[in-house]
């Protein structure tokens, strides 16, 4: 995705904009007043601030941005070392434009980017010449009916639905309404599957901590725990948060062993039948490399691409995506040692 530079009169515009601290507190009241000119994520929640704080100590500022006393736009963003970044381990941003003001949002943009030392701000649209675009989301536009959007697949698509749905498999959710027993198990459960099947793509896995607080304090909004089963053991597991009209799976693995029993279209499959119950309008694959392996069976759900996009205050900076020395080195390690360190090492790669 080629960068490129904004017009003078955008420039001369971002000059006119005051950046205000507000409270938490005020952040939540402003966002019930703004209507904003983007669709709102599960990064719009407030509770996340909160949960990526406590989780790797990236401490939380809210803003608000002003003309004449008028809000413009209001966000948060993490401390994380350095850097000051809207939102670290999520893809996408925590800015809420209003609307009567979208005209201006390149401008209002770039006047946050600008206004931070070490600033990354994740858009959908490249404001800077240092920006990172490599990666890509897949959105898929949820019918009224799960029948409805199975008729949209290939014949191929539908077969391999059909099949995984013969098998034995036997599919648990787990959120805050269930006990906490049931929760910590099904957890548990997600993670040693997550862990596992990162640690053969050669990539260190969130701490299990991280997903304990968003079971236990994303709210208002829907944090959702997956397992899927075998003959008694999982092999498949995902991790959702749902906010407004908007689902994302986050986080998602299955097991290479079973993949001939198509757990993946399983777990997917029941997955956005949920969503569709629950009245999401969007269903969120999540983000992976754009043309790979994983981002073309994505593609195979009719979704949409969403552009990704990582913007810097200052030159274009190294990706924390992708470390191939490391990938290599923790393939090859014992589990022992990647257990312990994954944590500390993926807090870091935000």
């Amino acid at each position: 995705m080629a960068a490129f530079p904004l017009p003078t009169p955008l420039l001369s515009l971002a000059e006119a904009y005051l950046l205000e601290s507000i409270s938490i507190e005020d952040y939540r009241r402003i966002a019930q007043e703004i209507n904003p000119c983007e669709i709102r994520t599960h990064c719009h929640n407030p509770a996340l601030s909160e949960i990526i704080a406590q989780s790797f100590s990236f401490p939380a500022a809210f803003y608000r941005v002003v003309r004449n006393s008028q809000t413009l736009a209001i966000f948060w963003i993490h401390q994380a070392g350095k850097a000051q970044v809207s939102t670290p381990h999520l893809s996408y941003h925590s800015v809420q434009i209003d609307r009567a003001v979208q005209d201006e949002q390149a401008a209002i943009y770039l006047f946050i980017i600008k206004s931070f030392s070490q600033s990354e701000i994740r858009t959908f649209k490249t404001y800077t010449l240092g920006q990172y675009s490599e990666k890509v989301s897949s959105w898929l536009l949820l019918p009224e009916s799960g029948k409805n959007l199975l008729g949209r697949f290939s014949n191929s698509m539908r077969r391999k639905i059909r099949k995984a749905s013969q098998q034995t498999f036997e599919l648990k959710k787990g959120d805050r309404t269930k006990p906490p027993e049931e929760q910590e198990n099904l957890l548990r459960d997600f993670h040693w599957v997550y862990r596992k099947r990162l640690k053969q793509l050669g990539s260190p896995h969130l701490g299990i901590h991280f997903f304990r607080r968003l079971l236990k304090d994303y709210r208002p909004g829907e944090a959702t725990v997956w397992v899927l089963y075998y003959r008694g053991k999982p092999v498949g597991a995902a991790f959702n948060l749902g906010f407004d009209e908007f689902l994302e799976n986050g986080w998602f693995a299955t097991l290479p062993a079973h993949q001939h029993l198509y757990p993946a279209y399983y777990l997917h499959w029941h997955m956005i039948q949920d969503a569709i119950q629950s009245a999401y309008r969007i269903y969120s694959f999540g983000r992976s490399t754009r043309e790979s392996g994983v981002h073309q069976f994505k593609r195979q759900w009719k979704t949409t691409d969403v552009d990704l996009v990582w913007n810097y205050s200052n030159d274009l900076q190294t990706s924390r995506k992708s470390i191939p020395d490391l990938r290599t080195w923790w393939k090859r390690s014992p589990s022992f040692i990647t257990r312990w360190l994954g944590p500390p090492i993926a807090a870091r790669l935000y």
